[in-house]
């Protein structure tokens, strides 16, 4: 059995985190990373150094991540 991804264990507490994407996943993703007590900043904040993307389409995905 494989795995398409690997569960990490950050600490995110009061650290900018990059969130991408929008609807339900982002939703989920960000009450996930609010209850870790991170910083849920904009794309563009260059002092983030970590960001999840939750963008369904896979060329979207794919396209924000090459930004």
């Amino acid at each position: 059995m494989s795995w398409p991804g690997l569960p990490l264990l950050l600490t995110v507490a009061g650290r900018p985190v990059i969130l991408l994407g929008d609807g339900p996943a982002a939703a989920a993703k960000r009450r996930l990373l609010d209850r870790a007590g991170a910083t849920v900043v904009a794309d563009k904040d260059a002092d983030a150094r970590f960001a999840i993307v939750a963008i369904e389409e896979d060329e979207k995905a794919e396209a924000a991540v090459a930004r």
